[in-house]
């Protein structure tokens, strides 16, 4: 054989292979080459086998969703009794759910509801009650609660107690040369607290205050208000709720000779 063409015979069977293309040098590895493509055929084929398991063969299984939200119902109940929920131990759940795995795949923490109603209750102090569970309708009874205790709660329930403060408002800014602030005024004047009696019994006043530097003009502005114990010192406010959570607040300022 020519030499031209013992050469040629032996550039085809050296690796890696050198392509020519658009005027550039490529430099493939069969090797390589051929391992990336196993790897990608065994991903397909294991894809393959799971989706038929899962759509075909359907097997039972169990699964877990996490962090789902409780949301309490039948406080107006409770509120028309004189009593309200004060604490609960947990506001999440974790539920283990069995069925089937194409079943339990399709739920998720924002399509399943728990409701924890509090209307049969008729007395302060702890109460266990059960959790209510809704699943999507396209799921139906195809799903089963593996262990029920993850739903029983326990709240606390206190007597409501409703109380009437007065709102003071405040300036805490400075006035320009020779302007002068004078009595600060609040709209609406007093505020009707909702809450557990003992908390209540905490709060003398609520507080408002606006401030600014070198004023020389009236300020009218909404401001949110604080809650202040009979010593002047912010006031625990756990589970109180207030008929508004900030007022309009009046500084008159005049100029003076």
């Amino acid at each position: 054989a020519a030499p031209g063409g013992e050469r040629l015979r032996q550039g085809a069977q050296t690796f890696p292979a050198v392509l020519e293309r658009k005027g550039r040098r490529i430099v493939t590895n069969p090797k390589k080459t051929r391992k990336i493509f196993n790897i990608v055929l065994a991903i397909v084929l294991a894809v393959g086998v799971w989706m038929y398991v899962i759509n075909v063969e359907n097997p039972s299984g169990t699964g877990t969703v996490r962090e789902i939200p409780v949301t309490v119902v039948g406080e107006d109940s409770l509120a028309e009794r004189g009593l309200m929920v004060t604490e609960q131990n947990r506001d999440h759940v974790s539920l283990k759910l069995s069925g089937r795995k194409k079943t339990l795949m399709k739920l998720n923490r924002k399509n399943i509801t728990l409701k924890l109603d509090v209307s049969s209750v008729t007395s302060e102090g702890e109460h266990t009650l059960s959790c209510k569970v809704d699943f999507p309708d396209t799921v139906g009874d195809n799903v089963s609660i593996s262990d029920w205790e993850d739903l029983h709660f326990t709240v606390t329930v206190e007597k409501q107690a409703t109380k009437e403060i007065p709102v003071r408002g405040e300036f805490i800014g400075t006035e320009a040369d020779n302007c002068l602030a004078g009595a600060v005024t609040t709209d609406p004047e007093t505020l009707v607290l909702k809450g557990p009696a003992k908390e209540l019994e905490g709060i003398s006043y609520a507080l408002a205050t606006v401030g600014g530097k070198e004023v020389r003009d009236t300020i009218v502005e909404q401001s949110s208000v604080g809650f202040m114990g009979p010593d002047g010192t912010p006031a625990s406010r756990k589970n109180v709720t207030a008929s508004a959570e900030s007022v309009e607040v009046t500084v008159p300022v005049r100029q003076v000779v």
